[in-house]
């Protein structure tokens, strides 16, 4: 509250991955309940109107705004189960690209975390056998079933006190841009730079309308390791508001990238700060 709008006073959005329980939960949403006091966005979740159109930044500034995805609910109280449920599944779009890069990523640590793993178990057991201690034996494989099974059905459900503060930016994966599929206004997703490469590659108009009335996030791929920058101006151009920037290494694109351009249903030009 201190800096936030000393530079620009258009509104700050706060992206969160909330792994915490319902009693954390609770607490994070009272502490920036008292640090943010009036400037936070929020909504009660009983009887909330439902959202037409998107606010203009002239409307939203000096606001908090906290985004986040809604995947469960306390079932504590089973009102709106449908309506406030909004994660699915992922489309052919963000399986096409992003997966294949997941995938690769994931085999090499898998196949790094083995070595490692056989490294260890081979100089633990060594050591036993010098001390004469007989090898420990893996548990059972009933057993370490119904134990992944347990864990399966511990899912992560969200306090009302943080969903009051999801109103105009509710995080939800990526379903595909069509006819067939259609987003709130407060839905917003993130597409990785190889996805919106595609998009713009092969529906670029369709990325641009929907950009129109939606706010989309674009972030640098994962195997961008040593913090290297893409152009972010390709995707300003395709009417995404947030490019996310990789901030750890110096350059031409940080440069002319200082500040992000944030625009909404193009009658409206802001600026913010951050990734």
């Amino acid at each position: 509250m201190k800096y936030s709008f000393v530079t620009s006073p258009y509104p700050i959005i706060i992206s969160a991955e909330v792994h915490c329980g319902l009693t954390q939960q609770d607490m994070l949403a009272n502490i920036m309940k008292n640090v943010f006091g009036d400037a936070l966005v929020s909504a009660p979740v009983d009887g909330r109107p439902k959202i037409g159109v998107l606010p203009s930044p002239e409307d939203l500034k000096g606001m908090v705004l906290l985004k986040a995805k809604n995947l469960y609910i306390s079932g504590s109280e089973p009102l709106h189960a449908k309506e406030v449920t909004v994660d699915v599944e992922s489309s052919e779009i963000t399986s096409s690209s992003d997966q294949d890069m997941l995938s690769d990523v994931k085999s090499e640590l898998k196949s790094e975390l083995k070595k490692v793993k056989t490294k260890v178990l081979g100089r633990v057991g060594h050591r036993r056998a010098s001390f004469g201690k007989p090898t420990q034996t893996s548990p059972p494989l009933t057993s370490r079933t119904s134990t992944n099974n347990d864990e399966k059905d511990k899912k992560v459900k969200m306090s009302f006190e943080l969903l009051a503060l999801l109103v105009y930016t509710v995080g939800v994966k990526c379903r595909g841009l069509n006819k067939k599929e259609t987003y709130a206004p407060e839905h917003v997703f993130s597409l990785s730079e190889n996805t919106a490469n595609k998009l713009l590659k092969e529906s670029m108009m369709d990325l641009i309308k929907h950009n129109q009335d939606h706010l989309v996030r674009i972030y640098p791929k994962g195997v961008r390791i040593n913090s290297t920058n893409y152009d972010p101006h390709r995707y300003w151009s395709a009417g995404a508001q947030l490019v996310s920037l990789n901030w750890q290494t110096c350059g031409k694109c940080l440069s002319l990238s200082a500040y992000l351009r944030f625009g909404h249903r193009r009658s409206h030009v802001m600026q913010i700060r951050g990734s």
